[in-house]
């Protein structure tokens, strides 16, 4: 199957735009791929390979979707915990590279 970029009005039901709500732990996964990726030794830096760390990190954590503007008090996993997930993703990908 091939997937698209979604255009803007794909999110607009019943007139009201749904583009303001995002899983704030994407955020969190890309801050830790920066930090962990560039000093590790196997990372070979395509496209395809960042692409699927990041894919197969958010699906093994738990999203937490938020509207645009909220205020959140409490941070429900630990920055440690999304980066042991993001080393994981990243060994996995080593392991069997997508693009070889």
């Amino acid at each position: 199957m091939y997937v698209k970029k979604p255009t803007e009005d794909e999110y607009i039901v019943n007139g009201h735009d749904l583009n303001d709500i995002r899983n704030i732990i994407e955020r969190r996964v890309c801050k830790a791929m920066q930090e962990i990726l560039p000093v590790t030794l196997n990372y070979d830096g395509c496209k395809i390979c960042t692409q699927d760390i990041y894919a197969l990190s958010l699906k093994h954590l738990r999203p937490i979707y938020v509207q645009v503007g909220s205020i959140i008090l409490q941070k429900t996993l630990k920055d440690e915990e999304i980066y042991e997930v993001v080393k994981e993703s990243a060994e996995q990908v080593y392991k069997s590279p997508n693009h070889t």
